[in-house]
């Protein structure tokens, strides 16, 4: 829903269902929230006006839903204590998670980020800690773009240079599971990637789907 609203620069595209789930009470107009996601945003790209407007609904939209769960969760269990991990841009004291959560409920809040090499800024945070940053392993890729708007997962575009194409995987191939494991979704496929390292293989059984004869069922042996 984030990604429709930012695509379609608001909330007016989305189905009555989608309406729905919209958290009430939406503020788009938090002093200094709309300088500082214009900033986030000119940093990557150019923005028309019909896009800005797109990207700080969709940011303020992620805000208040988060902010709604922690406010509803601890409304109905006030006995505990909640923390919130999510990107610095979310968890900034002054616009962002924090002032949403008090529009809706008295609760005591502390702001703990990680500020890598920058300096703190004491109006977006009440604890900050320097950590260095992680390398991280390479990911195992397959060398594919997937699309599953239509359905089943299908095999959208194949890299170049990707194990998959040269393992002999096509376009509009539909991906039907992974090493045995039933493929729904696009969020099936990444769970089941997650376990993988570069130097691995992975069973995929496809459908390949033809015009004339019947459709092929296949089973691929992909390195990664």
């Amino acid at each position: 829903m984030v990604s429709k609203v930012f695509k379609e620069s608001g909330t007016a595209g989305l189905s009555e269902e989608e309406q729905k789930l919209l958290p009430e009470d939406r503020d788009l107009d938090i002093p200094g929230y709309r300088e500082r996601i214009h900033s986030v945003f000119t940093m990557h790209a150019a923005p028309t006006p019909e896009q800005f407007t797109g990207f700080i609904q969709a940011q303020a939209l992620w805000d208040e839903t988060m902010a709604a769960t922690v406010a509803e969760y601890l409304t109905t269990h006030p006995e505990q204590r909640m923390v919130v991990i999510a990107g610095v841009g979310h968890v900034a004291k002054a616009e962002a998670i924090p002032p949403r959560v008090a529009r809706r409920i008295d609760v005591r809040q502390a702001v703990v980020a990680n500020i890598n090499s920058t300096e703190a800024d004491p109006r977006q945070l009440d604890f900050a800690f320097l950590l260095a940053p992680a390398k991280l392993p390479p990911a195992p890729i397959m060398g594919v773009v997937l699309d599953e708007k239509d359905g089943p997962v299908r095999i959208e575009q194949l890299s170049p240079n990707g194990q998959a194409k040269k393992t002999g995987l096509r376009e509009d191939d539909i991906i039907l599971a992974m090493d045995d494991q039933p493929v729904a979704s696009i969020t099936d496929l990444k769970v089941i990637m997650l376990e993988k390292k570069v130097g691995d293989s992975v069973r995929v059984t496809i459908k390949r789907p033809h015009r004339i004869f019947p459709d092929e069922t296949l089973l691929f042996t992909i390195p990664l």
